[in-house]
C-alpha cells in the first residue's frame, strides 16, 4: 500500500509538472541577427510623389492599385534621405476608380510631397 501511495503521488506530481510547463508563457528571445527594413511608401500621381505613413497603407484596397514599383538597390545613389535607406515601393492607383480617386485628394491634401533620387544604374545617360 506504501508502494501504491508513493507511486501516484510520484504520477501526480509529474502530471502536475507537466501542465505546469504547458500553461506557463512562451519566452520571447530577441536576438540582434533580425533586421527590421521599413521602406518608404509613395503614392505618385500625375508625375508627383506623396509619402505615405504606414498608418495609410491599411486604408489602401489592393483593387485601386495598378502598379507597385520597388527600389532596393540604393547604395551610392545622391540626395538619399534616412526614410529613404531601406528602399522605397511606389504605389499607382487605377484610373477612374471613385473610391481610389475620393482617397487620392486626402492624400494629396494631407501628405508632403517628396522626390526621389534615381539611382545611377537607371539612370539614362546622354
Amino acid at each position: 500500500m506504501k508502494y501504491i501511495l508513493l507511486g501516484i503521488t510520484l504520477i501526480l506530481a509529474l502530471i502536475s509538472g507537466n501542465v505546469v510547463v504547458q500553461i506557463s508563457p512562451t519566452q520571447i528571445v530577441e536576438t540582434n541577427n533580425t533586421v527590421s527594413k521599413k521602406p518608404l511608401f509613395v503614392l505618385r500621381t500625375n508625375g508627383v510623389d506623396y509619402k505615405l505613413p504606414e498608418m495609410a497603407l491599411k486604408e489602401i484596397n489592393p483593387d485601386w492599385i495598378n502598379e507597385v514599383q520597388v527600389i532596393k538597390e540604393l547604395e551610392g545613389v545622391e540626395n538619399l534621405t534616412e526614410e529613404m535607406k531601406d528602399g522605397i515601393v511606389i504605389l499607382t492607383f487605377k484610373e477612374n476608380v471613385e473610391a481610389a480617386d475620393r482617397y487620392l485628394k486626402s492624400v494629396i491634401h494631407q501628405n508632403e510631397k517628396v522626390t526621389i533620387p534615381v539611382p545611377e544604374a537607371i539612370r539614362i545617360k546622354e
